[in-house]
């Protein structure tokens, strides 16, 4: 996370954010897991379901990375944001 932290970023806008997983959270990342599955695949299998709902578990610990990218920024674009995210 520190050498995420560390990437590339014109302007200096840290369009990228860590979130720690904690693991008393991660029901509940299981759940949302699953609601996003059935939301973008209605008609899903259950045992894909199961394997959306298993990822939430894999791991020592989770972290996610959230991207805030500024489609207004007057002079570092949009696609310079998303490429400081991906670096991240």
């Amino acid at each position: 996370m520190k050498a995420g932290a560390q990437a590339p970023d014109h302007g200096r806008l840290v369009p990228f954010r860590f979130l720690r997983i904690a693991d008393s959270a991660r029901d509940r990342l299981a759940d949302l897991l699953e609601a996003s599955s059935r939301e973008l695949h209605p008609d899903i299998a259950a045992p894909e379901i199961e394997r959306a709902r298993e990822k939430a578990y894999q791991g020592p610990e989770i972290l996610a990375l959230i991207g805030r990218i500024d489609a207004e920024h007057p002079k570092i674009t949009a696609s310079d944001q998303w490429l400081a995210v991906g670096c991240a």
